[in-house]
């Protein structure tokens, strides 16, 4: 087993994680999001394979750095903190960090969204982190996007992600 992670891996895996889910309770719950395009006009499986395309671009564009491209995966009340974060020094798009594979590993039903798990691998220097990411996808007008990022609720850690996504994941 690896020795401990050097401060500067830890505190970049640290800051992947947290951008986003610090301000992901923005949008409330979303059970309900008002107006007539919701979840219920949609089969649970298509509203599903939409939320996992919407989380794998974003996971697509951190690994190709694409700032533009993730920005657009968000839900609006996301977007300037995402602009305030995502591209400072600690952010995902951080220039010390690289996000070397990223994956869905799952969707699930959530009220009017989607709960989508991957898991991402990130090299910090010669240091390489796996973590699992929980994101919430809802439909917002219509169009689905991403509602919030936080870590996966659960401690086991991720399972290192394949260069490519396979159709299945």
């Amino acid at each position: 087993m690896a020795g401990p992670v050097p401060r500067p891996a830890l505190l970049a895996a640290v800051l992947l994680l947290a951008p986003l889910g610090l301000t992901a309770c923005s949008l409330g719950g979303g059970g309900d999001s008002g107006g007539g395009g919701g979840i219920g006009q949609q089969p649970t499986e298509d509203a599903g394979q939409q939320a996992r395309e919407r989380v794998q671009a974003y996971l697509d564009a951190l690994k190709v750095r694409n700032v533009a491209t993730a920005r657009e995966q968000l839900c609006a009340p996301l977007r300037d903190s995402f602009d305030a974060s995502a591209t400072g020094p600690g952010g995902e798009f951080a220039k010390y960090l690289t996000v070397t594979g990223a994956r869905v590993t799952g969707v699930t039903p959530e009220g009017g969204r989607q709960r989508v798990t991957s898991a991402v691998s990130v090299r910090v220097g010669k240091q390489s982190l796996n973590r699992s990411l929980s994101f919430a996808v809802q439909p917002v007008d219509g169009a689905w996007c991403i509602a919030e990022e936080a870590p996966a609720a659960t401690d086991a850690p991720a399972e290192a992600p394949s260069a490519a996504p396979t159709p299945s994941s």
